[in-house]
Order: structure tokens, then C-alpha cells, then sequence
């Protein structure tokens, strides 16, 4: 009989392990980013030219189990580590948001073309453009991670399953060239990013 408890006990015990390691992590411990079995589904930084070395951590991931994990570096004002969980619904509305933009559909490089002659043509009538602390905007999207059915058929089956978005001064470039679509898009998809970041550390 003694035996026969110990053994009951013991797989009580299993089972409510498994079970712990399978739940959220504790909102209020927000400092201790959790190491988790999901994919990354999209990151997001920003890269400056003038610094010598840039933190290699993304300020923004999002995992397929809806996951948000937001790094800032020590220079910045809120520097830290933040992480929260978004419901399915949010995670959809998300990526709708993102397709709807044009995130997956825009060629960055037929555009970066076009952004040079329109540049050239500027020049060319007299108005010159220079700005020193380049930044670059860097969203990189998979897909093939989307699991949910909902913002896997929004971002669309056709495109590309992994695509990675480089854009320097994206927000200087949406003002001095309103007609470039695909830069109108990746400011739009960074304004919501950006977002979100916000709700993260307010969480």
C-alpha cells in the first residue's frame, strides 16, 4: 500500500510539472525573458550608423504562440527588457494590419531604384538632401511560422515565406517622396510595431 502512494504522488508530481512548464509566464516578472519552444514569427530594430556598435538584441520579436518580447538598450530612456502575451485575435488583427499595408507584397528593391531617380530628379531641379545619422529600419517576416489560419490566409500563401525589409530613414523618405508606396508601407508597418512596443511596457 505504502508503495502503492508513493507511486500516485510521483505521477501527481509529474503531471504538475509538465503542466507548469507548459503555462504563460508570470506577467509581473517582466525582467526575466522567457526562453520559449516557438518560433519567431517577425522581429523588428533599428540599425544607427553612428554607433560604433549596435545591440544585436531585436527591440521587437513575436512568437507564433503570440508571444511579445521587447529589448532596449542601455542608451535609451526606457532600457530593459519587457514581454507580454497577445490572445489570437490579437495576434490576427496584427498581421491583418500588416498585409493590409502591403508588408509582404512590396519589391523593397524596385523601389530603392525608383527612390534613387527620384532623388537624381530632385537634384537635378535644385533641391539636395543629406542627412548624417542614417538609421536603418529592419523588419524581418516568416510566414511559414504564422500558424493560425486567419493571419496565415491574410499575409497570403503566394508570397514569400521569409522576407527580410531594410530601409534607411524611413520615416524622412515618407515625407520627401509621398508617391513611393513602398515606403509608405514600411512607415505604416513600423508606426504599428512601434505600437505595440508601447503596450508592452505599459503592461
Amino acid at each position: 500500500m505504502r508503495m502503492q502512494r508513493i507511486l500516485i504522488f510521483a505521477a501527481l508530481a509529474l503531471v504538475f510539472a509538465e503542466a507548469a512548464a507548459d503555462s504563460p509566464p508570470d506577467a509581473s516578472n517582466a525582467s526575466e525573458l522567457s526562453v520559449g519552444r516557438a518560433e519567431i514569427v517577425l522581429e523588428y530594430t533599428l540599425i544607427h550608423s553612428m554607433l560604433a556598435e549596435n545591440d544585436p538584441i531585436p527591440l521587437l520579436r513575436i512568437y507564433q504562440d503570440g508571444r511579445v518580447q521587447v529589448h532596449y538598450p542601455v542608451f535609451k530612456k526606457r532600457a530593459g527588457d519587457y514581454e507580454m502575451w497577445m490572445t489570437s485575435d490579437e495576434f490576427d488583427e496584427l498581421f491583418s494590419s500588416l498585409a493590409a499595408d502591403g508588408l509582404m507584397n512590396r519589391d523593397v528593391e524596385a523601389a530603392k531604384s525608383l527612390r534613387r531617380t527620384m532623388s537624381r530628379e530632385k537634384a537635378a531641379q535644385g533641391e539636395f538632401y543629406h542627412v548624417s545619422d542614417v538609421t536603418e529600419t529592419v523588419i524581418k517576416v516568416s510566414t511559414q511560422m504564422v500558424r493560425r489560419p486567419a493571419s496565415q490566409a491574410r499575409l497570403g500563401r503566394s508570397h514569400k515565406l521569409d522576407k527580410t525589409i531594410r530601409w534607411n530613414n524611413v520615416y524622412t523618405d515618407a515625407k520627401r517622396f509621398p508617391d513611393l508606396a513602398s515606403v509608405r508601407s514600411i512607415a505604416a508597418c513600423e508606426g504599428r510595431l512601434r505600437a505595440l512596443m508601447d503596450q508592452v511596457v505599459a503592461e
